[in-house]
């Protein structure tokens, strides 16, 4: 099991610090990360399904595969004005 580093930010927040570390074999991809998050707050799932992540600052797809240590962070949908 590997240290990741997740930073969570908007409405995220409120389910979630906005930066902790959660441990995960490698590799594994975004909907692991997603995955996991839903099991500790399931009420953040319908958040989480619309949530994009970046790795290391550079957004992937959920199906790819990481296979090192990473920053992830979790970008919720947003709205703006």
């Amino acid at each position: 099991m590997e240290k990741i580093t997740i930073y969570a930010f908007g409405v995220l927040k409120d389910f979630f610090s906005e930066k902790s570390e959660r441990s995960l074999p490698l590799p594994y991809t975004g909907r692991d990360i997603l995955d996991l998050l839903v099991k500790e707050k399931p009420l953040a799932e319908k958040t989480l399904k619309a949530t994009r992540i970046a790795i290391n600052e550079e957004l992937i797809s959920l199906d790819a595969e990481i296979d090192t240590i990473a920053d992830i962070y979790l970008l919720p949908p947003s709205s703006g004005g």
